[in-house]
């Protein structure tokens, strides 16, 4: 019982503390998701696509994919920064 009783907040700063754990383990996973889906998404539609229309598309979906990644790893980038040289 005391193990369910610790994980419990007893505070606001422990129930924040706690959430933004969750959110820190979670985010590289997200990011590497992404990046698994991007490339496998990416070798299907090259090993797939015949048509110039596909080749298109399939142009256009990795151009997005591509700088969507950017903009999670540089924001991921620039929040840790912030974080460390702010809170620490």
């Amino acid at each position: 019982m005391e193990s369910l009783t610790a994980a419990v907040a007893r505070s606001f700063p422990e129930l924040a503390e706690y959430v933004v754990s969750i959110i820190n383990f979670l985010i590289p996973m997200v990011i590497s998701a992404s990046v698994v889906a991007y490339f496998y998404y990416g070798g299907k539609g090259i090993l797939s696509g015949k048509s110039s229309e596909s080749a298109t598309a399939l142009r256009q979906n990795m151009l997005w994919g591509a700088l969507i990644l950017f903009f999670m790893i540089s924001i991921y980038g620039i929040v840790s920064f912030l974080e460390q040289s702010i809170l620490k």
